[in-house]
């Protein structure tokens, strides 16, 4: 947007610095950035997957989606009636060896960064818990599961992450092949079971 003001039709989230979570008066900095963020008309709070996967701590260990000291983040959130637009983890492709077999095997050749396979990284199955005990821990504050909530592979456990949290919604951006795979009567029952929760997003600049 020119001169700082927010185009009709975009309406902007907001972000918080996670690499400063080590830093003296990080809650303090965390509500200040959201209530500041919220006041110039932000909507939400998006999470990058960098967040399980890219920030590190002083120890050179990865900052865990669910690390407690996080808390206060996704708390002001709430209070504020910010949604938490989370992006954790990727499709569980990127989480295993590239070769011939895998399904992204195209992507992960033109793109070796995209890969989380091999020493160092989570398993997706690991990711993808500390994603739920985020949600978990916070019902007070709605969260919105990027990308089919983060598993289009796995509806069943969609599925149940929306029966159990009452505060958790999806959207469906850049996962339509994965979700076309299924068996269609059972993706319709699907939607029509958690029509009240499911977005329809492009994750496609227009």
């Amino acid at each position: 947007a020119n001169g700082g003001e927010v185009r009709a039709g975009l309406r902007p989230y907001c972000h918080v610095a996670f690499e400063r979570v080590e830093e003296p008066g990080f809650a303090a900095y965390a509500r200040d950035t959201l209530t500041a963020c919220r006041a110039r008309g932000g909507v939400g709070l998006k999470i990058f997957k960098a967040l399980g996967l890219g920030i590190r701590t002083a120890d050179g260990a990865l900052l865990r989606v669910d690390d407690p000291r996080l808390d206060p983040v996704f708390e002001v959130a709430g209070e504020l009636g910010l949604p938490v637009l989370i992006h954790t983890g990727d499709p569980q492709a990127f989480f295993r060896p590239d070769d011939g077999e895998n399904e992204r095997h195209a992507e992960l050749s033109a793109h070796p960064s995209w890969s989380f396979s091999g020493p160092g990284w989570p398993s997706w199955e690991e990711i993808f818990a500390q994603y739920e005990a985020r949600v978990a821990r916070h019902p007070g504050t709605r969260f919105l599961g990027a990308h089919f909530g983060n598993a289009p592979e796995e509806p069943e456990r969609v599925g149940a992450m929306l029966a159990r949290y009452d505060n958790l919604y999806v959207e469906t951006g850049a996962r339509v092949p994965e979700i076309g795979r299924h068996d269609a009567r059972r993706m319709h029952d699907f939607f029509v079971r958690w029509r009240r929760r499911v977005l329809f997003g492009t994750d496609v600049q227009m």
